[in-house]
């Protein structure tokens, strides 16, 4: 069943709309599309702003959320591992020394 005009323009309104909002496209289905669009399409656009294949691929190359968390969840624990530790060293020293005094 074809679409009469009035419906092709609805559903190009509510692609419109959908991409519009959208952070990321991903287009699967290209076939229909000149090639001059489709050349366009092969940079990416994220946020509103057209970004070329170097763009594409730092921003393909940014960690994981979970991986960010871990590394930042390291970087906040190290002052205070290393803290426990040296105490943990002195601790062993002073008992060290009250042994050779005994």
């Amino acid at each position: 069943m074809a679409l009469n005009l009035e419906d092709k323009k609805a559903v190009v309104a509510e692609v419109t709309a959908q991409v519009a909002k959208a952070s990321t496209i991903v287009v699967a289905e290209y076939r229909g599309i000149t090639v001059g669009d489709l050349t366009k399409l092969r940079a990416g656009s994220y946020e509103g702003k057209v970004l070329d294949a170097a763009a594409v691929k730092a921003l393909a190359s940014i960690p994981s959320r979970e991986e960010l968390l871990s590394k930042l969840l390291f970087v906040m624990q190290a002052p205070v591992s290393g803290f426990a530790r040296a105490l943990g060293a002195l601790a062993a020293k002073q008992g060290e020394g009250e042994a050779a005094a005994a």
